[in-house]
């Protein structure tokens, strides 16, 4: 049970971290998401294996409770169905660093959110599956 929380961390914080994220990552959106990703090498085995970030721009929700909203049902959805894709990633010795920005102008529902979710992880995780063949 206690695996199902989204931890510190799992949470990518450094600035550095994040600023290489959009400088050196790739790309790819599933709407209403843009997925920004990257493999970092991992400095030690505690760390976590896979790193996430959330963010909603201003620019599209003025309104703080608005990205709040937005970013508490994104982290859910990550939460509940991140398991397969940290599993594939923990056979690697490597740290996946990745950013999930809303880039949708409505908001929407915690239904459509979580299955595009879904549907992005398991993306994720074919990128990086294929690299460890």
């Amino acid at each position: 049970l206690m695996e199902l929380r989204f931890t510190k961390e799992e949470r990518i914080h450094k600035r550095e971290d994040i600023s290489q994220l959009f400088q050196k990552g790739d790309s790819f959106v599933v709407f209403p998401f843009k997925v920004i990703h990257r493999l970092v090498p991992s400095e030690d085995e505690a760390n976590s294996s896979l790193k996430f970030g959330f963010s909603v721009p201003k620019k599209n929700f003025k309104k703080a409770v608005d990205r709040n909203l937005l970013k508490r049902r994104m982290k859910e959805g990550y939460r509940l169905h991140r398991k397969p894709l940290k599993e594939a990633i923990k056979q690697e010795k490597n740290c996946l660093h990745c950013m999930l920005v809303y880039i949708g102008r409505e908001e929407m529902d915690y239904a459509t959110l979580e299955d595009k979710i879904i549907l992005l992880l398991q993306r994720l995780q074919g990128i990086y599956a294929e690299n460890n063949q």
